[in-house]
């Protein structure tokens, strides 16, 4: 089955709302694998909408990070929300165990300066005769 994609949503979707920055056609055609072609005519035709079938909408929808109900002009709004997969999920987690570490190497650092500042006065306040024990 086909459907008439709006024109100007394709351009926008690869120029501006594109989630891999915006690419020429040539560059969504090898990424994708839809000849350009077909995605140059399908976003310059504005008289008269190109029909192309639903996998190259889904494809391009998916390529781009927006919703195919975009591309058919159905709704404003570009994007969707995004699904949560194992893959950012599990980047998500690499990210705050890296905090995590270099939170516990500043904690570390702060307490080992703390006891060098500690040593430093204990050491002029016994040379100063300020320090009695």
């Amino acid at each position: 089955m086909s459907e008439n994609v709006t024109p100007g949503r394709l351009y926008l979707a690869r120029t501006k709302y594109n989630q891999n920055g915006s690419q020429t056609l040539g560059q969504v055609s090898r990424d994708t694998g839809i000849d350009k072609t077909l995605i140059a005519g399908a976003e310059k035709d504005k008289d008269n909408p190109r029909i192309i079938g639903y996998a190259y909408i889904a494809k391009l929808a998916k390529h781009y990070g927006v919703s195919a109900d975009f591309l058919l002009g159905l709704t404003n709004e570009p994007t969707y929300e995004t699904p949560i997969t194992h893959d950012l999920l599990a980047e998500i987690m690499r990210y705050f165990r890296t905090l995590q570490v270099q939170a516990d190497l500043h904690e570390a650092r702060a307490h080992e300066l703390a006891e060098t500042a500690k040593e430093a006065l204990y050491k002029v306040g016994k040379l100063s005769g300020w320090w009695q024990e």
